[in-house]
């Protein structure tokens, strides 16, 4: 029946969460790359889940490649502050935003008031050893207990030496705190249109 009910909230343009993954305090939610158009099913999610942290992996305009049309920096602005709002007024105690390609730094910085903004970064959550980046030719150099990073598939999801690999692009990420367990949720449909096919072409 979950997996009915996944597909379904996926064709609607919205992000299942099983009953399984309900009700638990802490847990830490993994998104990356996101296109404006996933916005309020990022926000429905958030409010239903109450994830204890929250982990960007950059481009957080996935739609806008700023890098590529930099003339569409009020475009860009005027979307990732509706992300920043839906971010910073959850219940998350924490939230990271690591910088990407497409993101631009100033005005991250502007509008974040509780986000801890990086580029690449290790650092402890609970006493696990997290590293964050958007680029996963980061966390190929020295990998973590824990790798969250978005922009292209070079290193997909998977657990190889006692590590776990968490690419954004491909799922959402639950990763609880507690049982060190991983739950995967679905992008709603056409997010990876919007994000211009990046989960094939890595731009």
């Amino acid at each position: 029946m979950d997996n009915l009910k996944k597909y379904f909230y996926y064709y609607l343009g919205q992000i299942y969460l099983p009953n399984s993954i309900k009700n638990k305090d802490n847990l830490l939610l993994h998104i990356s790359d996101t296109p404006t158009c996933i916005y309020g099913a990022i926000n429905n999610l958030i409010k239903e889940l109450k994830p204890k942290y929250i982990v960007h992996t950059g481009d957080v305009a996935d739609n806008i490649k700023l890098e590529f049309h930099p003339k569409f920096i009020n475009r860009y602005e005027k979307s990732i502050k509706k992300l920043v709002h839906i971010l910073e007024n959850s219940s998350a105690e924490k939230i990271y935003i690591a910088m990407g390609n497409h993101d631009n730094k100033s005005i991250l910085q502007k509008h974040i008031k509780k986000s801890t903004l990086l580029t690449k970064e290790k650092f402890l959550i609970e006493n696990i050893k997290f590293y964050i980046s958007h680029f996963p030719k980061d966390i190929k150099i020295s990998p973590s207990q824990i790798n969250m990073f978005g922009h292209n598939l070079s290193i997909k999801t998977k657990e190889d030496n006692g590590k776990l690999y968490l690419n954004g692009l491909l799922n959402i990420h639950i990763y609880d705190l507690d049982t060190k367990e991983v739950t995967y949720l679905l992008y709603p449909y056409g997010t990876d249109y919007s994000r211009l096919k990046k989960g094939k072409t890595g731009i």
